[in-house]
């Protein structure tokens, strides 16, 4: 069992880390990243990545915060925050893998990665335009419904990479 020390200025002592963090996050330099890959990494040609689900897939990349928190320690809310986010925006959560901070407020950043659907061997690597479209326009249009914990929320922008730049996936 870990004690739960986020927000503790202590926490970015390397030493202490283990103290700050959760099994199903890592802590590094005082962020966190949600982990729960169970098979061994491998290298996917940039810009893809190792999915949750172990297959080179390109990410939709997120850049999300939460304005002001009802909380100040968000490790005993990960896995509501997973199924707050994926159920609203209608994916699995195998499909969704974050880093999150705090930032002076205080606000709750996140960088949000969407990975699409692992179905098979057969599984498409990156999501097709138009499920790229459904998932952006859900955060731009404001459709992830409100939460009293979670929100309110700011969108602060979306990093399209490879073929979602150029609006050919």
């Amino acid at each position: 069992m870990y004690f739960r020390l986020d927000g503790n200025p202590l926490c970015p002592n390397i030493t202490l880390a283990k103290f700050c963090g959760s099994e199903g996050a890592t802590v590094t330099n005082g962020s966190f990243t949600t982990n729960s890959i169970s098979c061994q990494p491998q290298a996917c040609p940039p810009p893809y990545e190792y999915s949750v689900d172990c297959f080179c897939a390109l990410p939709l990349l997120v850049a999300y915060r939460l304005k002001s928190p009802g909380f100040s320690d968000f490790i005993p809310y990960l896995d509501d925050f997973e199924t707050y986010m994926t159920t609203g925006l209608q994916l699995s959560t195998d499909q969704l893998e974050y880093t999150f901070y705090w930032q002076a407020g205080p606000r709750l950043r996140m960088d949000l990665k969407f990975f699409p659907l692992y179905v098979n061997n057969t599984s498409n690597h990156t999501f097709n335009r138009s499920e790229l479209l459904r998932i952006t326009s859900m955060f731009t249009g404001w459709l992830i419904q409100d939460s009293d914990l979670f929100g309110p929320y700011e969108l602060l922008g979306f990093d399209l990479l490879g073929p979602y730049k150029d609006g050919k996936s």
